[in-house]
């Protein structure tokens, strides 16, 4: 069967894998979607939209206007919206859907991390370990979230982002630094040394690439408070990309 559609909700570094490995594949047309959280975003190859969808309805008509055959689920393993809105605009238009979520990050010897379900439990544990103490701080937690943490001002805040966050410029104790992932362990460990970091403050996110910060930190001894996930989504989920995209072949009746 040829022509078959796939809508590839990325953003991720394994999102862009995907795509180029669906790319190479004759009977499938990938169509990649960015949300815009960045005002350069890297370009995945092959088709791709950037923006929103309207919510699980508009993603839902999205589906029947573009006749698409199936769905992945690449997003940051935080973007529990999209997730969820993905996850009912495919029972609406009965389109079949598979979750690429990569492994959290287990605590390994010589970790010291302080694990909390949520930002807010983050920026207490933040206060109970500063202790008030002028120290500085790496917030590696993305932008959106970032002003919970601004009524902390004892602290110094390093922050670093591909776009510099607005809320930084109200922050008289922020540093922003810009940057795009992936970071080798060097520049890790780099940025937390010169930087005089004291406590850092990350998601687990998994992946790679994002643990040569926890990396760095474990080599520097330094305490991390580490923001847990939100829970797996409901169906067919995977870890590894070759595996889904076997899955979705299959249900694509391409093999």
């Amino acid at each position: 069967m040829v022509g078959r559609k796939i809508l590839l909700l990325g953003g991720t570094g394994d999102a862009y894998d995907v795509a180029e490995y669906l790319l190479e594949i004759p009977e499938i047309d990938v169509i990649t979607s960015l949300a815009g959280a960045t005002k350069t975003p890297r370009r995945p190859v092959g088709q791709f939209r950037i923006g929103g969808f309207g919510g699980a309805e508009g993603l839902s008509l999205y589906l029947k206007q573009e006749k698409i055959d199936f769905i992945i689920d690449a997003t940051h393993p935080f973007a529990a919206q999209i997730t969820r809105n993905a996850g009912v605009a495919a029972r609406l238009s009965e389109v079949p859907i598979a979750y690429l979520v990569r492994r959290a990050w287990n605590q390994e010897k010589g970790d010291v991390w302080h694990p909390v379900p949520s930002v807010e439990a983050a920026v207490a544990k933040l206060c109970e370990l500063s202790e008030s103490k002028s120290e500085n701080v790496f917030l590696s937690i993305g932008r959106k979230e970032i002003e919970k943490f601004t009524e902390l001002g004892s602290l110094q805040f390093i922050i670093r982002s591909v776009d510099k966050p607005s809320v930084v410029d109200n922050m008289s104790n922020a540093t922003w630094i810009k940057g795009r992932g992936p970071f080798k362990y060097k520049q890790e460990y780099s940025l937390l040394k010169k930087s005089r970091i004291a406590v850092l403050v990350a998601k687990n996110s998994g992946g790679i690439s994002g643990a040569m910060k926890l990396r760095a930190a474990r080599s520097l001894k330094l305490p991390v408070i580490l923001i847990q996930r939100p829970a797996a989504p409901d169906g067919d989920v995977f870890d590894n990309w070759g595996e889904l995209i076997r899955f979705a072949t299959y249900k694509l009746g391409l093999l």
